[in-house]
């Protein structure tokens, strides 16, 4: 469930910011996954909330404009905060 997490947060990132969507790991996260319809929801509302964290790239600044989402979003998927929801 942390992957999914992880699938979820990075896609969610990318649509809020208009970003053209280059992968599709939350539908596998899905398809194979063993849990409830309820804790996958709970989790990807999760990813959601902490993606909506992230600043929005600013393509201006092309050193320092562009937030590091995948180790955002997999730091996030590792933590302590999103145990409950995972199971340990």
């Amino acid at each position: 469930m942390r992957d999914f997490f992880f699938y979820s947060c990075v896609r969610e990132y990318m649509l809020a910011n208009a970003i053209p969507m280059f992968d599709n790991s939350t539908a596998y996260g899905v398809e194979y996954s063993t849990v409830s319809y309820e804790a996958l929801s709970a989790i990807h509302k999760a990813a959601k909330e902490f993606a909506a964290t992230l600043g929005p790239p600013d393509y201006s600044d092309p050193e320092h404009g562009r937030p590091a989402v995948l180790a955002a979003c997999l730091e996030e998927s590792r933590s302590a905060r999103l145990a409950p929801l995972v199971g340990g």
